[in-house]
């Protein structure tokens, strides 16, 4: 009988080479937490589907889409961790990050969604932006916009996802903005890893 992971990593994809390997590999790497890695592929032609299709452990799904939106809620829908979250290819996680998150959500049964300090990676590897310790709130997203990011925020499951709080598929870019925003409307409780 499987059990249910600690983690459901979404990621959706379509033609990108460039980094979806270092992507992957940083949960791969991940310890110390399980988890089940959700590739949604939106019919990627370019060499990305025979990356994918080297590593045995994903769940890979290959289905046309809508865009990203409608890709990461099919990643979403499939998802059986407790904690959920979406990486783009283009991202990666830290060392550590899901054994550390784990640890920190386990202590806050309360918490609805725990969200933490991010980096933006440059070309060169080098950290660029980061952004810390800083609470989240709806009028402050709303008028300074979009300063959480989806690789470093986590959804309960149960209290988020199968209550049908997904992504509006209408929305292209900003999705995870319009997102947060109506996800900081329905009361839950948002809480800051430090």
């Amino acid at each position: 009988m499987d059990t249910e992971p600690d983690f459901s990593i979404v990621t959706p994809s379509f033609n990108y080479t460039t980094y979806v390997r270092e992507c992957i590999e940083s949960v791969l790497g991940q310890e110390g937490a399980t988890f089940e890695h959700i590739i949604q592929d939106a019919g990627s032609t370019d060499g990305t589907l025979d990356i994918l299709r080297e590593y045995p452990h994903l769940k890979l799904h290959v289905e046309k889409d809508s865009g990203m939106s409608e890709g990461i809620n099919r990643g979403f829908l499939k998802a059986t961790g407790k904690w959920v979250m979406w990486l783009n290819t283009d991202d990666r996680l830290l060392p550590g990050a899901l054994a550390a998150i784990k640890a920190f959500a386990d202590s806050r049964p309360d918490a609805n969604v725990v969200y933490g300090a991010w980096n933006f990676i440059g070309p060169d590897g080098g950290v660029q932006r980061s952004m810390k310790d800083l609470p989240y709130s709806l009028s402050m997203h709303i008028w300074y916009g979009t300063y959480l990011a989806s690789t470093a925020l986590f959804l309960r499951r149960s209290t988020t996802i199968d209550e049908g709080i997904l992504l509006d598929e209408r929305f292209h870019y900003d999705m995870d903005g319009e997102y947060y925003a109506r996800l900081g409307r329905t009361g839950k409780k948002w809480v800051l890893y430090t």
